[in-house]
């Protein structure tokens, strides 16, 4: 019984860690993307004036923009270089951001709205691992990908 508790313990400090260090980043983070949306959907204000959005202004042309993107992604990726990876992934977002004014979509919005069930769901995951005596640590994949689709459930 002693050894239960004690494991209960270390698994609450671990969990308590694992929250605050979550925490910190997703809202240093937030921080930072909300600024960057901002600076892209200036840009897209500005270049709406050029002839070139006209021919942005399709969804067809949209999609097409964003596989090709992916598609460059990989290619980098296959290369092993990570820096014009992360260039071609802005690009991806930078298109991602433009295809949701498109749409009428407000970017901040929805990557809020993400965040906000990444969060439920991977609390749902951490309490229900806990609530069975597991640690995320000694839980594989398949098991934690299991409470997720859980957690994806309860949520409709």
């Amino acid at each position: 019984m002693e050894k239960q508790r004690e494991e209960t313990r270390q698994a609450v400090e671990r969990f308590e860690e694992i929250a605050k260090s979550y925490a910190s980043i997703l809202c240093e983070s937030e921080k930072r993307l909300g600024d960057t949306l901002h600076h892209v959907e200036r840009a897209a204000d500005k270049t709406e004036r050029m002839i070139y959005v006209g021919m942005v202004n399709s969804c067809e042309l949209v999609k097409n923009g964003a596989a090709r993107r992916i598609a460059e992604i990989e290619e980098e990726m296959k290369q092993g270089n990570a820096v014009n990876m992360e260039k071609e992934f802005g690009d991806l977002l930078f298109s991602l951001v433009n295809a949701s004014r498109l749409y009428g979509i407000n970017p901040d919005n929805a990557l809020e709205q993400t965040n906000n069930k990444f969060r439920r769901r991977f609390t749902y995951v951490e309490e229900h691992s806990l609530g069975q005596g597991r640690n995320l640590n000694d839980m594989s994949l398949a098991e934690m990908d299991a409470l997720w689709n859980e957690a994806k459930k309860d949520e409709r």
